[in-house]
């Protein structure tokens, strides 16, 4: 399996998908990865795992927020962290990922909530 270990590929990968989009991961891996699996191949992988129930919920609402950020649904992505801020106020990695998303699409709104 590629991915043993999705929490790591969100903390990885989530930050550069929320300033760079998919591009910038595909144009990582055509320039710098030379090594298999792929950056993006290593974040879908883990996505696969979104609705296992061996992971927690917080788990599973970072990794549904990473297929949006690799589909580039920047908004939808933001509304899953909105949720997970809410079961799990603490989570600093999701409130650093759903401000920074927040900014990008201009919505004061969404940050402030």
């Amino acid at each position: 399996m590629i991915c043993d270990a999705p929490m790591l590929a969100v903390a990885a990968f989530s930050p550069l998908l929320v300033s760079g989009g998919t591009s910038f991961l595909l144009n990582l891996d055509a320039n710098y990865v030379k090594a298999k699996p792929s950056f993006h191949a290593m974040a879908r992988a883990a996505t696969f795992r979104k609705d296992d129930e061996s992971l927690s919920r917080r788990e599973c609402l970072h990794l549904w927020a990473l297929h949006y950020l690799l589909h580039n649904e920047h908004s939808k992505a933001l509304a899953v962290l909105c949720r997970l801020l809410e079961t799990c106020p603490g989570d600093a990695l999701g409130l650093s990922l759903a401000l920074d998303i927040a900014d990008g699409l201009g919505d004061k709104k969404s940050a402030f909530r």
